[in-house]
């Protein structure tokens, strides 16, 4: 009895949309030379992506999941009409600032076939990791790595977001790391605050992350105005007390829609988040491949 309800605590959900996604890539070092990745791995994906995979699952399956029977109702009632005709009351002045170009606000003014209107009008960010540096000096290999987010235009839910890196090799642990997150008022706007985020480490140093908040209140106006963490980024050192020719490196990102906790574990396979209360959801067999 216990049990269960313990279960259905931990699977409770206000409707959680959760958007995570792993870039995995590698890096390859050589003795004593500074070797740079000219090559960074990015992907671009929407809000409305994760949105529309758990409406494709079934009712039971949401159920399976933890959803209840309202949480249920309110994910069915995220639609494209709903998003759209509530994103086309905005002037183009507020679309603008969402990071809207002139075509994409043409095309949710006019366009006949909603869906084509609602893939314009959801987040869409880009995520990016790189090597920045990967050196071998006996008898240590330092290895930097650099992850980056960018919000192409501003989500629609702005809550907690989480990134994280990690790498395929045990033996590296991290020695220094740093985050900062990138307040704007606007999308393409000057920088009204450079955030730094505090980044901390989990597995005795061999995975990364930090906690975004993706909006805050700017207060330097006649009144207060929100700013979004449209961009940022994470840098980590790692090293190895051995030489590492090469190595898979993977960075994760986190996005939900309600306000959670989102938390990082790393394995073998990158790392896992998680927001809490909800379904762990485990990305990260792909990495390193």
């Amino acid at each position: 009895m216990n049990t269960n309800r313990n279960k259905k605590k931990i699977f409770t959900l206000l409707i959680c949309i959760v958007l995570i996604f792993g870039i995995p890539t590698h890096a390859f070092a050589e003795e004593t030379i500074l070797v740079e990745n000219d090559r960074p791995c990015s992907v671009t994906i929407s809000e409305r992506d994760i949105i529309k995979t758990l409406q494709a699952k079934t009712d039971d399956d949401l159920r399976l999941m933890g959803y209840s029977s309202e949480e249920i109702s309110t994910l069915r009632g995220i639609t494209d009409e709903a998003v759209v005709s509530k994103i086309r009351t905005q002037s183009d002045e507020q679309l603008r600032k969402r990071g809207l170009t002139k075509t994409q606000i043409e095309i949710i003014r006019n366009e006949t076939n909603i869906q084509k209107a609602a893939e314009e009008s959801f987040g869409k960010v880009t995520y990016t990791i790189d090597s920045v540096s990967y050196k071998y000096v006996s008898p240590n290999t330092i290895l930097t790595v650099l992850a980056e987010w960018n919000w192409e235009s501003e989500p629609l839910f702005l809550f907690t977001d989480i990134i994280a890196c990690t790498t395929s090799e045990s033996g590296f642990t991290m020695t220094a790391a740093t985050g900062t997150a990138n307040y704007r008022i606007a999308k393409g706007g000057s920088v009204k605050e450079y955030a730094a985020l505090p980044v901390k480490t989990e597995s005795s140093g061999t995975g990364t992350y930090a906690k975004i908040d993706l909006s805050k209140t700017y207060t330097g106006a006649a009144r207060p105005t929100k700013m979004i963490a449209f961009d940022g980024s994470i840098t980590t050192t790692f090293k190895a007390s051995k030489r590492i020719a090469s190595v898979g490196i993977s960075s994760k990102y986190g996005h939900s829609t309600i306000t959670l906790n989102p938390s990082v574990s790393f394995g073998n396979e990158g790392a896992t988040i998680s927001f809490s209360p909800s379904e762990k959801v485990e990305t990260g067999t792909e990495a390193y491949k």
